[in-house]
């Protein structure tokens, strides 16, 4: 319910008494109240920028944050938040009930938002064999939240057409999510693949794949620096995938991410250093740096 004129004349005294204030009392109650007026960005923006006080008390944090982001239909960035949640260590009975049942309850409202939302299938069908890469991207990704099987042959159209490569990896990823039980064809980076979707892992989840950004986001850079590795790794995941990016070299993999990340924000890195520290040749960290970015570049991702 809306508050009236003298509620919210009650609400913005607390946001001004408040403004100032950082123990984590004053900043749930500045959140909550930015909630109740309506300005759910400002309450999502004091989450961001007070993290590490207010996961003091993640029974109280969570719902408000998986709610907020819920209403910002952003649920890639809610079961992000689960899983960030799911790794803090100081977790109670009340938090884990939560954790599990946040995961289900993100997948039921998204689908319900699809499902409202949705174009008819043959609109879909008809998307599906654009020429343009975004309009075929924006419909495979209608289509994961679908369902792939009334749309089976057109993805199998996209895998084997002159689409953008992130395009056609997609596509494969729509089949590899569905488990997809029959043979495809696929070739990428001058490689034929003759692949059942429903063998692959997934690329971006499991036990190694978690492990490795969690060494990346630990590494000690400044945290603009590991947010583009972070996105960088990801964008080479997507150029190879279904060959593996993570086996043997990870810690090398990290080294190369980060030099990337510096020469993409232009900062300042030394390689002598890094190194002596980490123990590889700058000659190998410069060489697989390179191979990232070459095929990064080659397959770059697709902005929607």
């Amino acid at each position: 319910m809306k508050p009236n004129e003298n509620e919210t004349a009650n609400l913005l005294a607390i946001l001004e008494k408040t403004t100032n204030s950082r123990d984590p009392k004053s900043l749930f109650l500045r959140i909550e109240t930015f909630i109740c007026i309506g300005r759910n960005q400002d309450a999502l923006d004091c989450i961001k920028k007070e993290s590490l006080v207010l996961e003091k008390d993640v029974e109280r944090l969570l719902p408000l944050h998986i709610e907020l982001l819920l209403a910002f239909q952003d649920y890639d960035g809610a079961y992000e938040a689960v899983k960030h949640y799911a790794e803090l260590p100081y977790v109670n009975q009340a938090v884990e009930e939560m954790l599990k049942e946040y995961p289900t309850k993100i997948r039921k409202i998204e689908k319900k938002t699809f499902a409202k939302t949705q174009p008819d299938t043959t609109t879909l069908k008809r998307q599906l064999t654009q020429k343009d890469p975004a309009s075929v991207l924006i419909a495979l990704q209608t289509v994961a939240h679908l369902g792939y099987q009334p749309f089976i042959k057109e993805i199998k159209a996209v895998l084997s057409s002159d689409l953008n490569d992130y395009v056609r990896t997609f596509a494969l990823l729509v089949l590899v999510d569905g488990k997809y039980m029959e043979e495809v064809k696929f070739s990428k980076n001058g490689i034929d693949f003759t692949v059942v979707p429903e063998n692959l892992d997934p690329p971006f989840e499991g036990p190694d794949f978690d492990d490795f950004i969690h060494a990346l986001q630990t590494h000690g850079e400044d945290p603009s620096i590991l947010s583009i590795a972070e996105e960088i790794f990801r964008q080479y995941v997507m150029a190879i995938y279904p060959e593996e990016a993570l086996g043997t070299a990870d810690d090398l993999l990290i080294e190369a991410l980060i030099l990337l990340a510096h020469r993409y924000l232009a900062a300042d890195i030394d390689l002598k250093k890094v190194s002596k520290r980490s123990g590889f040749p700058s000659q190998k960290i410069e060489a697989l740096a390179q191979i990232i970015d070459e095929m990064t570049q080659k397959t770059p991702k697709i902005d929607i």
